[in-house]
């Protein structure tokens, strides 16, 4: 549903056929990406529901983005025609789409500050990341809380601006983000945890299960099922 309305979005800003496609190839390689989530955080909302839709796209748009930018970076986009070429200009429209929704979902300016504060400090980690060759728990953990911790709470100020949870959201999605980024980690033998030392390894990943704990203490739904993917990495069970 989330993904049909951002598509529609794309088709009204009549950016012309060979755009569209090459966002829609973005689009596609993105998910689901952030879909699921942002649709089972706003589903106890009681937000009109073109405003919820708006809001879910604007953070998918985000995500592409985001999505297109590391896949450039790591020589992994191979859904673009010559993406050396193409890519930045579909990452520059994929983020000017994720502004211009925003817009529309009734986000104030002083949230969208915020958000594009967190999404500042995510490409700042981001970058970092690309000049790191040796990984310590102090490197891991800037990574994670920059690069997916800020990235994701930029998604809960979108999705929760002006409702109950407009303050702790935002905290919540960053420890969330957190933890799914360890998990992920994890499960792919990334070098971010392979390359850390036995005692720097149990630290990050013990970190990790605490925000996860904190986060259970919530009792919501939405981050229920969120942690529900990450414990086989993070609390395995004993064979």
């Amino acid at each position: 549903m989330i993904f049909q309305h951002a598509l529609r979005i794309v088709s009204r800003s009549e950016l012309g056929d060979e755009a569209e496609r090459e966002i829609l190839r973005a689009l596609e390689a993105a998910r689901p990406g952030n879909l699921a989530f942002s649709y089972l955080a706003t589903a106890g909302l009681e937000l009109p529901r073109e405003l919820v839709l708006n809001r879910c796209a604007a953070n998918f748009f985000g995500y592409a983005c985001i999505n297109l930018t590391d896949d450039l970076s790591d020589g992994d986009c191979t859904y673009l025609p010559e993406p050396a070429r193409t890519g930045p200009t579909v990452q520059y429209l994929l983020q000017n789409l994720f502004a211009a929704t925003m817009v529309k979902a009734s986000i104030p300016a002083d949230t969208i500050a915020h958000v594009a504060a967190d999404l500042l400090a995510a490409g700042a980690a981001q970058l970092a990341e690309t000049r790191t060759t040796e990984w310590n728990y102090a490197r891991s953990r800037a990574l994670a809380e920059g690069g997916a911790g800020r990235q994701w709470a930029a998604y809960g100020r979108v999705l929760f601006a002006a409702t109950p949870l407009d303050e702790r959201g935002p905290r919540l999605t960053h420890d969330l983000g957190i933890v799914g980024h360890v998990a992920r980690d994890v499960e792919s033998n990334d070098v971010r945890i392979t390359s850390l030392t036995e005692d720097d390894r149990n630290r990050f990943l013990d970190w990790a299960r605490m925000l996860s704990r904190n986060l259970r203490e919530e009792n919501l739904e939405w981050i229920e099922l969120g942690l529900r993917s990450t414990d086989r990495a993070l609390c395995p069970r004993p064979r």
